[in-house]
């Protein structure tokens, strides 16, 4: 009886390790697959081939966990296909980590939505951000919430220069005195109304330490910061009068 129950068992495992192995060629085979497909048409769209990668190992890591999210939650296993940038902040954190803090980039952060001409208060802050890198990269990359959503060359970059102001230092959260941390006192306050709105910028000159900026509040809440460049109005000639 032991000898039979042995062969069994014995049979099974040589089994179970054939299936085990034909699967993880077939995952693998899937995975290879997928990540090709979303890196060449990352390379279509103008990234260059590291942002690219990082864009494909993403969005497959992604697509793998979904898949193996639908085991039942009863089973407590801890899932081995984790995404490891499916943190928001991650994907930013690479560029800076590989490419450093970009020489200049916007950010807006809008608190409302038009629907039907009417403003709508989003659930959610909506978070667009554009970095500009000079050479080597010459480049734009575009995050929404923290997503990447693509790359673009850009030719001229001279009038960028190396920057240590982290995009990463702001959020909705950010206070006036936390940006006077970083850029220290202003060089101007612009003050406008927009109904029953008040729009404060501050502006920065560069100094050796800081770059140029302008940071703008709609009554206490950051909506934008443009760190490296800033934009004039029409009747403007400089930064501050």
């Amino acid at each position: 009886m032991l000898r039979v129950l042995a062969s069994f068992i014995f049979n099974f495992i040589k089994i179970a390790k054939k299936v085990i192995s034909v699967l993880l060629l077939l995952f693998f085979i899937w995975f290879g697959y997928n990540f090709y497909l979303v890196f060449s048409e990352s390379v279509e769209r103008g990234n260059n081939e590291e942002v690219a990668a990082v864009e494909a190992f993403n969005k497959t890591l992604s697509k793998t966990t979904s898949l193996f999210e639908k085991i039942p939650k009863s089973i407590d296993i801890q899932n081995p296909f984790t995404n490891p940038y499916a943190e928001k902040e991650n994907i930013r954190e690479i560029f800076i980590e590989t490419r450093g803090v970009p020489e200049a980039y916007m950010i807006i952060i809008s608190y409302d939505e038009i629907k039907e001409g009417v403003p709508i208060k989003r659930e959610n802050p909506l978070r667009f951000e554009t970095w500009f890198y000079k050479e080597p990269y010459n480049s734009k990359v575009i995050f929404e919430n923290g997503f990447f959503k693509g790359e673009k060359n850009i030719g001229e970059t001279e009038g960028l220069e190396e920057n240590s102001a982290s995009p990463l230092a702001f959020d909705k959260k950010t206070s006036k005195s936390e940006i006077q941390n970083i850029f220290g006192k202003e060089s101007c306050i612009l003050t406008e109304r927009a109904g029953a709105d008040v729009l404060t910028t501050y502006r920065f000159k560069e100094t050796n330490n800081t770059p140029l900026a302008a940071v703008t509040f709609v009554n206490e809440r950051l909506i934008s910061a443009t760190v490296g460049i800033v934009f004039l109005s029409d009747n403007e000639q400089e930064l501050c009068k």
